[in-house]
């Protein structure tokens, strides 16, 4: 199908918005993960999360394989001083298995 990028991206939109109750639990689990260490380390207080989820429904021989992908940001985002959003990165978190 020949097509330009935009009708490609409203086709995309329009598609599927709802993530599966599996994937949709992983998120808000990390999410507020991510929220209690902004309150923790960084004294911020109503922050929001944002991440991008791909289904991948094919394998590498194209078998039935359906997965997911996500990109999550490493921080949040807080109101700064003058109201709007501002990004504060998470310093990283270590790692909780022990190495003996």
């Amino acid at each position: 199908m020949n097509c330009a990028p935009t009708c490609v991206m409203q086709r995309f939109r329009g598609y599927q918005r709802r993530l599966s109750p599996s994937q949709s639990g992983n998120n808000s689990a990390l999410f507020g993960e991510l929220r209690r260490r902004a309150e923790r380390l960084l004294n911020l207080r109503s922050t929001q999360c944002g991440a991008v989820t791909f289904v991948q429904r094919f394998g590498d021989a194209l078998n039935a394989n359906v997965h997911f992908h996500s990109m999550v940001i490493d921080g949040v985002y807080a109101a700064g001083t003058s109201g709007r959003p501002e990004f504060h990165q998470l310093p990283r978190q270590r790692n909780r298995t022990s190495s003996a």
